[in-house]
Parts: structure tokens; sequence; C-alpha cells
């Protein structure tokens, strides 16, 4: 296995060696590109008992069959199916939430309680995450975009009931309440699902298979970015990575983009293959 003096006199030596660059997140990572065989889509993966964490399992492609390394897991992060399906379920959440504020409201108005739900929609758990939740997929933003008008209706019902509550006008709120319920909740509740199922349809990892004869691998990730050549940064650049007793900081240099100041951390294929060896490295 490559150590760190190695990678480094690769990369200083060899300005126009290519390397594939390839996504995980917000972050860019790199292997040489003469290192790997091919991309693909990501087929189905059998599982395989008895494996490192990171191992998804394997693959079979042209009847030749690959270990498939879940890169995201194997520097510490969690998978790109776990993080999709954490976030669905903080979406069921939220539905949950808007279910029961409504309902708190309409037994405020019966009882004559004081109604303590939050009628600011920025305010409301959604509202908070709604409002910092950015993704680079347009289909994804398109679906979020759908949610402000009914959201934003939702929270305005609570003023609009007490100030007929006091009014005395307790049938119209009613009603109010009803009219919500079967339209701007119910195109809300369409609307997260909508949006799980666009989350999920988003999914698309890719594998990059290492050109190894003794251990045919690939490495499954977000997104392949391109090909090209990079050079040397300083260590000190990349947070992340300062960690020099980590197993990952040993076995990877930090390149930068040509004509850039955008950071790559450049691995050794064999470290990432490497079912024994863990990172000792979780990324957020």
């Amino acid at each position: 296995m490559s150590d760190e003096f190695d990678l480094f006199d690769d990369l200083e030596e060899e300005a126009e060696t290519p390397y594939l660059l390839f996504s995980v997140g917000k972050r860019l990572f790199a292997v040489e590109a003469l290192q790997t065989r091919e991309m693909v889509k990501l087929p189905e993966t059998v599982p395989v008992p008895e494996q490192a964490p990171w191992v998804r399992g394997i693959m079979s492609l042209r009847e030749k069959t690959y270990r498939v390394i879940d890169f995201r897991k194997r520097i510490g992060m969690k998978g790109s199916r776990e993080e999709i399906s954490d976030l669905a379920e903080e979406l069921d959440k939220r539905e949950a939430e808007h279910k029961q504020w409504l309902k708190a409201l309409e037994e405020s108005l019966a009882n004559g309680s004081e109604f303590t739900g939050e009628e600011n929609p920025h305010q409301c758990g959604f509202g908070r995450w709604y409002d910092h939740y950015k993704s680079d997929n347009v289909n994804v933003t398109i679906e979020l975009k759908k949610f402000e008008a009914p959201h934003q209706l939702i929270h305005e019902t609570a003023h609009q009931v007490l100030s007929l509550k006091q009014k005395g006008k307790k049938e119209e709120a009613i009603t109010l309440i009803r009219q919500r319920r079967e339209g701007e909740l119910a195109k809300m509740i369409e609307l997260f699902e909508s949006l799980k199922a666009t989350l999920f349809s988003t999914l698309r990892e890719i594998a990059i298979i290492i050109d190894s004869e003794t251990h045919p691998s690939a490495i499954c990730v977000d997104t392949v970015v391109s090909v090209e050549p990079l050079e040397k940064a300083a260590s000190a650049e990349f947070v992340f990575a300062q960690d020099k007793a980590s197993s990952l900081s040993r076995n990877a240099v930090i390149g930068k983009r040509l004509g850039g100041e955008e950071l790559v951390l450049i691995l050794d294929p064999e470290w990432i293959l490497n079912e024994t060896e863990n990172s000792d490295r979780t990324f957020q």
C-alpha cells in the first residue's frame, strides 16, 4: 500500500496524472484514473454475511462478480439509503405534527381551552427544517416549493379561528377548520408522500470498478465528477483530514483542482478496499 510520501511524490512529479474525481455529500475525493476500470450505475447488490460494515455485498457485471464497498460507510459517514430513510422518517414526524396541530386547534375551540400551538409557519418543526434544507436536485427543490402556500394557510388558520371565536362565530370557525383539514392539510399530506418518493428516486449511486486482478471490487459513491489532473494543496486547508493518526489521513493527500481553490482528498484505492483497517474518522 502506498504511504503518504509516495502519494505526495506522485502529485508533485506527475502534474498531468489524471485523477477520477467523485463526490460524497458535498465532499470531493479522487483516485488515480489509471487505477480504475470503468464506472456504471450501481446494479442490485447481494448481501454477504460476516463482512466489514462498509461492504455492501456483491454485484455482477458482464458475468463477473465484484465486492461492493460503500464509500460513505468506509469513511465513517451514514450510507445514502440510511440518510434518505432518516429524512423520510423526519418528514413523517412533521406530517403527524401538523395533523395534531389542527386537531389541537379544533379541541381548543370545542372546550374553550387556550390554544398553544405554534402560529408562525417558520417556527414549527417543519418550518425550521424547510427554511434551512437545501438540495442540489432540481426535482426535490420543485417539490419543496409546493409546500409554501398550504403550509402558510394551515398556520394562518389559528389566527382566523381565534378571531372568529372572539366574535362568537363558533360554527364558522368549525367550518374553517374542516375546510383546512380537507384542503390544505390533505394537500400537505400528498406533498409529504410525493417528496419522500422523489427523494428515494434521486438515489442513483455509481459503482467505480477498481482495476485489481486479485480483489475485484467496486466503490459505491454518490456522483462521478470528472477526470482531471490535480495540484498539491496545504494539508491545513482540509480540516477534516488533519488527524495524522487516523488511517484515512495516512493513506491520503490533499489536492486542489487546477486554477481554483476547490480541495480534493486523494485516496489510495488499496486502503479503500482493505477489509480490516478502519478510517478511525467520522465525516460530517
